[in-house]
């Protein structure tokens, strides 16, 4: 897994400080409801250099409102990501509006319940935001726990990485029907997909290799992503 990234945790308050291992700072600043960040100044960044590590912060709101500002002060204080989650809110929603106010940040979920869509509506939702962010969106996916996919979002709770690794090959292969008009057949133990009529079909793009990442905490939800994933996102436990 090549990408080396530090996520700093911002949350929309005034009074929340938040101090990373390395060189970045979060503290309450004159954005309404979101955090300002002081950040990368040289004496902070003597033991990590930007070259060799990238700094993100998770966009965390309360209020639609409240991303074009968190953006575009992020932006403008050199953090190179910005990543949403599925807690409070629908995790893609934000992205959109992020890539409306910002030309460089790279943009992701960290993470997008897997198991809560089909590899279809994935797909879908990462072919246009890689579009609409000319390359800078990630496709981060996590498993969730057992309770959540079955109480929560209704799902059935069957075989998290065996299902996680048909989720990913499923979207790729649907990505390659779109880029190459290969015809889709991808029929695997979870997802049988053979129909894509060009009607549902969109067109191809200059982005389609689009990097996903995987979220876990055991050893196997590890090899999985260093077997076909271009990241993994460590619990924020660890």
């Amino acid at each position: 897994i090549p990408a080396r990234r530090l996520c700093v945790w911002s949350r929309p308050r005034h009074d929340h400080v938040l101090e990373s291992q390395t060189c970045a700072v979060l503290s309450a600043g004159e954005i309404p409801g979101c955090c300002k960040a002081e950040v990368f100044s040289d004496a902070a960044c003597r033991t990590v250099s930007r070259d060799d590590m990238k700094f993100d912060a998770s966009l965390l709101v309360r209020d639609l409102k409240q991303v074009p500002a968190l953006v575009r002060f992020a932006e403008k204080a050199k953090f190179d990501g910005l990543w949403t989650s599925e807690t409070a809110h629908e995790p893609f929603l934000p992205l959109a509006l992020a890539v409306e106010h910002s030309r460089r940040l790279s943009l992701g979920t960290r993470i997008a319940v897997a198991f809560a869509r089909s590899p279809a509506v994935l797909a879908h939702i990462g072919w246009d935001l890689a579009r609409f962010s000319q390359g800078r969106f990630i496709m981060g996916l996590g498993t969730q726990v057992k309770g959540h996919n079955e109480r929560r979002f209704g799902m059935k709770w069957e075989k998290p990485v065996e299902k996680m690794r048909e989720v990913i090959l499923a979207m790729r292969a649907i990505w390659d029907c779109w880029q190459n008009q290969t015809p889709l057949n991808f029929q695997g133990e979870f997802f049988k997909l053979n129909l894509m009529t060009p009607f549902f079909s969109p067109p191809p793009h200059d982005y389609s290799d689009i990097p996903i990442f995987t979220a876990g905490v055991n050893p196997r939800m590890c090899q999985l992503a260093g077997e076909l994933c271009q990241g993994f996102h460590a619990h924020p436990l660890h």
